[in-house]
């Protein structure tokens, strides 16, 4: 822990999330190389908690912030009120970049906030990626503090204005608070902000989604903007033509200087004086008009912005304003899922990872909407053995529950306006998939129900913008879900529903442009109003689609509709299998390879179920069964009525077989035998086998500790399928997998290792996971897979507590999809023997080393690599717990089996050398043989 002995003691305050944490250890020991004093706290705060009193004065001591900007950095709280006081306090001095500077890791700048980090002023970095880089940068960080004086304290920044409370319970939404400041702030670059006005701006967004909150957020978090006060003033119920009189009255009421100097002054001498007012003090105010009423003219809202020049900053909020609004509009949008789902949180923690994935979804069903996420809150606080968040998010699917009344009603008085074209529009996003939907589309779906041309869409889609009703993004519009349920309440139909289905569906699939519309067609196929073939041609183009993108958990469903409808069609069933053994549901694999088998005997669909079945078998552990087929297979790939395509199928599917079973080195001359014959060939129908072919090659590399070919052709196949536009097709998030995992592993003779390497890795390997969790589901084998190749990194970078509560939570549900026989239970078995070791938990590390020894060895063997890393490691813990003569047959059993498994040249072979030499030194020399296997030469 980091302490600070006095006020003044820094040159530089480091800023950054808990998961960049490693990394950033090593960019410090060179700034301090550089010989500046550097502050960086060495604990990981949670994320959304406050900074503590520590902290606070070492950021007041420092001359300057470095923020090492990474994705996690705007969700934490602690990393936002940092970066807020140095930007506030350079601001103040005259130049926000003045006691900033940003390092950014991404390969993007999307991501930072404010916008005006993206300014070079801010002396924005790449993350260094070796040491050399990393004194690079820690040279330009030394040059620019030597150029400080005096400390980021200086200037007050904790500060907060009079007469506000802020915004308590507000959670996140950190993007929209430095999106409102730039807004109000742009003439302080002029450089990069074409700043025509003066320091105003509107905030708009649909009733109920946080807009006031937002701005009392702000007004509290950058208070140290505006110290000559906030005076809030609201309009609420006002008509239109009321405005101007009801503002000068607010104006006449608001109390503090301002407010009591324009006291008695005639009202349309109000705006004026009090303007006037607030440029005379010393510090700016900001203004706050609320509850506008929607749809007022620009010139009435000109008049609602006070001059006073950079002194007064004035923010008006409304549901709806038009884009030629005199000011600047930020429009608030839903909050984000991790924002939504950490609001609910503080109302009640989920007590399961059930619970969990259940609080997520009803954050998904409110869409952000931040009334309803506090109404939803409210209903499930204090009632946990009451009323489950399962069985909440159940009853919110259909119809919102006993919320619906009081939030649809949130948008009745808006759609009660509209005009035809505009009901039309909504009409069609009510057919539609919850997706954007492109404003082209839309146009073809008005004039297949109108073909005379009478709609004006561009006006109509502009309007429900204004409304905030509809979201412009890119060439296309979406719709709030919440609006979607009011729409559904109180729209009044233009045309027949199933009118607008029907047209939906023709302009679907006539469109020239149908990748962008694959979730509108697969809603469309749904309906049992449209025609039969209408609905076969759409589950068609929607499985066609996902299939080709290598997309299976999307494409199976619609698959399994497809064999559904025509269930006396082997090939349908057959297509049914291949699409759920790559979704990772081998159970339905294996049943629909059978019911295409029972159909026909055809040869070509016999082999293909056949195929499909091993692969299936292999997936659940049943390796005594799908051998006996495996042999058969390759028999057959001989024979000259197999076509190639299937052919090199199903020795690619044998090559993961052979690996699976341990034999890496077999797996290795069989690939690049197969690589020779066909991995430059330009025949596209061989392209996915080829690719995976290779990826079989990375992964037996790995196996025999060839770290650095495993990640040359990993990284081939990630590229070769980003190249095509695939980098979400099943084989790319694979490649991507085995790439980091052989990012990971330390080749036996490498000296000087890249640190920064592993930390890469493991965070591609946590976005991977919980990217797969989202799309395929906690339980699906792809995710579970990839949970524990996280834990496997996490163990390998000496993150042992984290690694225990991964699998401790993985565990049970690996149990409930695969069986405690599976090879994926024995893995998070051995690596929780691996963390207990760590922990120095020694006896709990033994028992988990048997339970994975003993459940490889029944699985696979005692030869195979995994069944001997188990066993070393089971011996490594018996030597440390006192059983050092069984310790020893242990070793002496490993070190005679490696040769003929895996090879000599091996981590696996060293260390049981090494075992076998070292087993009559105490125990302290063995603490060190029980660390992480790949990274403990370098600790």
């Amino acid at each position: 822990m980091s302490t600070v002995v006095s006020a003044g003691d820094y040159d530089v305050f480091v800023s950054l999330a808990g998961p960049d944490r490693a990394e950033v250890r090593e960019l410090v020991d060179e700034l301090r190389n550089e010989g500046l004093r550097v502050f960086l706290d060495e604990r990981d705060i949670p994320y959304f908690l406050g900074i503590t009193a520590e902290i606070e004065a070492a950021l007041r001591g420092s001359k300057a912030l470095l923020a090492y900007y990474s994705k996690a950095f705007p969700l934490r709280a602690a990393c936002q009120f940092e970066l807020t006081a140095a930007f506030l306090a350079g601001q103040r001095e005259g130049d926000p970049a003045r006691r900033l500077m940003v390092v950014n890791p991404e390969p993007t700048t999307h991501h930072l906030q404010p916008v005006e980090l993206a300014d070079a002023r801010f002396v924005l970095m790449p993350a260094p990626r070796d040491r050399a880089a990393m004194g690079r940068t820690a040279a330009r960080v030394a040059a620019r503090v030597r150029q400080l004086s005096g400390r980021i304290g200086g200037v007050p920044f904790t500060e907060r204005p009079h007469r506000h409370a802020g915004a308590h319970g507000f959670v996140g939404r950190h993007r929209e608070l430095w999106a409102l400041h730039s807004a109000l702030s742009e003439s302080s670059f002029p450089l990069t902000q074409a700043a025509m006005a003066g320091p105003a701006a509107i905030l708009t967004g649909l009733p109920g989604i946080g807009k006031t909150a937002l701005v009392s957020a702000y007004a509290w978090r950058f208070g140290a903007a505006h110290l000559g006060g906030v005076y809030w003033l609201s309009l609420a119920a006002s008509r239109p033509h009321e405005v101007p009189a009801r503002f000068a009255a607010a104006l006449a009421a608001a109390g503090g200087p301002a407010g009591e100097a324009v006291a008695g002054v005639a009202p349309e001498r109000v705006p004026g004086v009090f303007a006037d007012l607030l440029a005379s003090q010393a510090e700016p105010s900001l203004v706050v008009v609320d509850d506008l009423p929607p749809d007022l003219d620009p010139r009435t809202l000109a008049a609602l912005v006070l001059g006073g020049g950079v002194k007064a900053r004035t923010v008006l909020v409304t549901s709806s304003a038009p884009y030629d609004a005199p000011v600047r509009r930020v429009e608030l949008g839903p909050m984000s899922l991790h924002d939504s789902t950490m609001l609910l949180h503080g109302y009640r923690q989920p007590d399961t990872p059930d619970e969990a994935e259940a609080l997520e979804r009803i954050a998904g069903r409110l869409d952000g909407h931040a009334y309803a996420l506090r109404l939803a809150g409210n209903q499930v606080r204090g009632r946990q053995d009451l009323l489950s968040y399962v069985r909440y998010a159940d009853g919110l699917h259909a119809d919102l529950g006993s919320l619906r009344p009081v939030v649809v009603a949130l948008f009745r008085d808006a759609l009660s306006t509209l005009d035809v074209t505009q009901r039309l529009v909504l009409q069609l996003f009510l057919v539609c998939g919850p997706g954007e939907v492109p404003a082209g589309y839309i146009a073809q779906v008005l004039d297949n129900l109108h073909p005379d041309g009478r709609h004006d869409v561009g006006s109509a889609l502009v309007s429900l913008g204004d409304r905030s009703l509809a979201t412009q993004v890119g060439p296309a519009w979406k719709v709030h879900a919440l609006v979607r349920d009011s729409a559904l309440a109180y729209l009044e139909p233009v045309v027949p529903e199933v009118d607008v289905a029907r047209a939906a569906a023709a302009a679907v699939l006539a469109s020239p442009a149908q990748e962008r519309l694959m979730g509108h067609a697969g809603a469309l196929s749904e309906r049992p109003d449209l025609p039969d073939p209408t609905v076969e041609s759409l589950l068609r183009l929607v499985a066609d689609h996902h299939g080709a993108h290598g997309e299976a958990v999307l494409a199976a469903p619609f698959r399994r509709r497809l064999a559904d409808r025509h269930p006396t069609d082997p090939a349908a069933w057959v297509r049914s299998a291949q699409t759920h053994h790559a979704a990772g549901h081998p159970e339905a694999a294996i049943a629909d390879a059978a019911r295409a088998m029972a159909l026909t005997d055809d040869p070509t669909v016999s082999f293909a179920c056949r195929r499909v079945t091993a692969e299936s078998l292999d997936a659940l552990g049943r390796f005594t069964d799908a051998d006996p087929i495996w042999q058969e297979l390759v028999w057959r790939t001989e024979m000259p009525s197999i076509a190639l395509p299937e052919r090199l199928a199903t020795l690619v599917a044998w090559l993961r077989s052979m690996r699976i079973r341990g034999r890496g080195m077999r797996v290795r001359q069989e690939a690049e035998k197969l690589l020779r014959q066909h991995g430059e060939r330009p025949d596209e129908a061989l392209f996915h086998h080829v690719q995976g072919a290779r990826l079989e090659l990375a992964r037996a590399q790995l196996m025999t500790d060839d770290q650095g070919s495993a990640r040359d052709n990993a990284g081939l196949v990630v590229s070769r399928y980003v190249q095509r536009g695939l980098a979400l097709h099943n084989q790319a998030l694979d490649a991507q997998q085995v790439f980091a995992e052989a990012q990971l592993a330390l080749p036996l003779f490498e000296l000087r290792p890249d640190r920064a390497r592993w930390y890469r890795a493991e965070q591609s390997l946590d976005e991977l996971q919980e990217r797969l969790r989202r799309s395929h589901g906690r339980r699906n084998l792809a995710t579970l897979t990839a949970t524990v190749a996280h834990a496997q990194a996490l163990v390998a970078l000496g993150k042992p507590q984290v690694a225990r509560e991964t699998l401790t939570v993985a565990l049970p549900d690996i149990a409930e999809r695969c069986g405690g026989g599976h090879p994926l239970h024995h893995q998070a078995a051995f690596l929780l023997g691996q963390a207990h070791s760590q922990l120095a938990m020694r006896d709990e590390a033994k028992r988990w080393y048997r339970c994975a020894f003993e459940g490889l060895r029944d699985l696979f063997g005692a030869d195979h690599p995994h069944t001997l890393a188990a066993q070393l490691e089971l011996g490594i813990a018996m030597k440390l717990t006192g059983e050092g003569a069984e310790a020893s047959r242990i070793f002496a059993a490993v070190l005679k089996a490696v040769p003929r498994t895996v090879g000599r040249k091996t981590d696996l072979y060293g260390r049981a050398l090494f075992a076998r030499l070292l087993t009559v030194l105490p125990a302290p020399v063995w603490s060190w043989l029980s660390g992480p296997p790949k990274h403990r030469r370098t600790t």
